[in-house]
């Protein structure tokens, strides 16, 4: 327990406030999307400032790469939990019809 609470702790110093990174930003993306995106997208993976987006269509993926991800990415760096956020990569995921 002592080495969970240090944790938290870290976390809250670093401005996680006590939430782990990936959580964090999950939830930052979250208040930036728009509800089309929201429905037809979610957050994958966070590594190194690389967060990854999954879209539900290879269209959608190309148009939040081509046209709307530097726009994403400005937005979600200026929310608590999304400064860390240095690059977005758009993927195509099957699992968002379910």
């Amino acid at each position: 327990m002592l080495i969970g609470r240090l944790i938290q702790e870290i976390l809250v110093r670093r401005g996680g406030q006590g939430r782990l990174p990936f959580q964090a930003v999950s939830e930052a993306y979250m208040r930036i999307a728009d509800e089309r995106l929201a429905r037809r997208t979610r957050v994958t993976g966070l590594r190194a400032g690389l967060l990854t987006i999954e879209a539900d269509s290879s269209a959608l993926a190309y148009e939040l790469h081509g046209f709307l991800g530097q726009q994403i990415l400005l937005k979600l760096q200026a929310e608590p939990g999304g400064e860390g956020v240095k690059r977005l990569r758009f993927v195509v995921g099957a699992g968002l019809h379910e």
